[in-house]
């Protein structure tokens, strides 16, 4: 069986605020100081977080699969996660809040959840 890691709630939420904090970077919502930290705390937070998982896991790694990532996507947590960081994106992007409010909310948002999801397991 295959495992579809790319369904994975941290993947899919480190991608979606790199993709975003580029984009924003590109139509200066974001300074490049801003949209380096966002990139460095989802994937350094990111990659520690799979460290720790595997430390964690007795070097098993379970195959899950395509159905099961998908219904694992509907976590409390991740659904709020995603909400919040989708809420800042298009008040952001309208101009109701700043770029730096932003920055901050997606950074705390990303850095938290890889680290806090990754301990949880």
């Amino acid at each position: 069986m295959t495992d579809y890691k790319f369904l994975s709630r941290k993947f899919i939420l480190s991608v979606l605020l790199f993709v975003v904090a580029t984009w924003f970077l590109s139509i200066d919502i974001l300074a490049g100081f801003q949209w380096q930290i966002v990139l460095m705390a989802t994937a350094l937070t990111y990659l520690g977080g799979k460290s720790l998982e595997k430390a964690k896991a007795n070097n098993v790694d379970p195959v899950v699969s395509f159905w099961d990532r998908i219904v694992s996507l509907f976590s409390r947590e991740f659904l709020i996660s995603l909400g919040i960081f989708i809420l800042a994106t298009i008040l952001a992007y309208t101009h109701k809040i700043s770029g730096d409010i932003w920055f901050q909310i997606v950074t705390v948002i990303g850095s938290t959840y890889n680290v806090f999801n990754s301990m949880s397991k």
